[in-house]
């Protein structure tokens, strides 16, 4: 808490340092315009606050009555231009919060490009959608040059191919009321074995199936009468 009020206090003067990607802002190109997309704007300090001018718009407004997301990306905006430095350690809880599915999915990404950069990057999640992606991006690095360009359309270029070797995953449990972190298997080829989150989503998507049968059993009952 302390940190986040010394960043919010001192933002003005961090606005105007440059970071790694910054000073050589053709280079990183990649980086910035995922992380446009993202926020889908751009901030501004000032003497009256931080502002924040929404892709399109020619009006800035005060981050306080600005959407949750865009609160909660201040400070990763804030780290990649004007902070980041190579080998530096990056720390953040649960970057899904606030996210639509499709942002999530965008951070995700943008983190492996911040490791590929030499970022060290440490992240708590419970985002089915960021551990997929990261998956996603692992198995990616397996692919030619042209296999990559027949799935250009989804986004995917080089850049976001991540070894395997870069990645250490932990699932945090409780055994016998004791709290243990154990090692999540992790393969080039199949990316990474999460399977905390798969048993839900088999769960769910195994009762949607049911009460659909359910739904289309009733409409054929209704239509015999």
């Amino acid at each position: 808490m302390r940190d986040n009020i010394a960043f919010i206090r001192d933002i003005k003067q961090i606005s105007k340092q440059e970071s790694i990607f910054k000073k050589h802002k053709d280079e990183y190109k990649i980086i910035f315009e995922i992380l446009g997309k993202i926020i889908g704007g751009k901030y501004k300090a000032t003497d009256a606050g931080i502002l924040f001018q929404p892709k399109g718009s020619k009006k800035a407004y005060n981050i306080e009555i600005a959407s949750s997301s865009v609160r909660s990306l201040l400070m990763l905006n804030y780290y990649i231009f004007h902070i980041a430095n190579k080998n530096d350690i990056l720390m953040i809880d649960e970057p899904e919060l606030n996210l639509h599915p499709k942002n999530q999915i965008l951070v995700a990404r943008l983190l492996v490009l911040l490791v590929n950069e030499g970022i060290k990057v440490f992240i708590t999640t419970h985002s089915d959608y960021i551990v997929r992606e990261l998956s996603n991006c692992i198995m990616l690095n397996n692919l030619s040059n042209e296999q990559i360009q027949k799935i250009k359309k989804q986004g995917y270029s080089k850049e976001y191919g991540l070894e395997s070797k870069k990645v250490k995953a932990y699932l945090a449990e409780n055994i016998k009321g004791k709290n243990t972190l154990r090692a999540v298997e992790i393969r080039q080829d199949l990316g990474i074995f999460m399977e905390t989150f798969d048993e839900p989503i088999d769960l769910q998507n195994e009762n949607q199936g049911l009460i659909f049968e359910e739904v289309m059993r009733g409409k054929r009952s209704g239509d015999d009468k």
